[in-house]
């Protein structure tokens, strides 16, 4: 077993299970209460498979306290990868923390020209 941050120990668990955890029954993909670097590695696997299948994939943003800057990079890459395949990706009810984070690390202007749903 790893230590996650804070010393906390983390099991180590295989790709389709972490990405498992991050899918909705509606089939959105649910960024955690903390997207840390570890969220960001599951979700980018998550997306990737979703633009490989050409498949249109909404994000639940609603729970995000904290975003990690790898992790906002990422989503960052994933929307422009999308954007240029012509493939729907929406993201559903960014926190005040999600938005955040975007402006903190100098990605709002791209994150306001993504879609948004309710």
């Amino acid at each position: 077993m790893g230590k996650g941050p804070g010393g906390k120990s983390r099991k180590s668990r295989n790709s389709a299970e972490s990405q498992e955890d991050h899918i909705a029954g509606d089939g959105a993909i649910v960024l955690a209460a903390v997207a840390d670097m570890a969220v960001a590695c599951d979700v980018t696997e998550a997306l990737h498979g979703a633009l490989e299948r050409q498949a249109p994939v909404v994000v639940d943003a609603a729970a995000v306290e904290e975003l990690s800057t790898p992790c906002a990079q990422a989503l960052a890459a994933a929307a422009a990868s999308f954007a240029d395949a012509n493939i729907a990706l929406a993201f559903r009810q960014p926190s005040d923390a999600f938005i955040a984070a975007f402006s903190r690390v100098g990605l709002y202007a791209a994150m306001m020209r993504w879609s948004f749903v309710e």
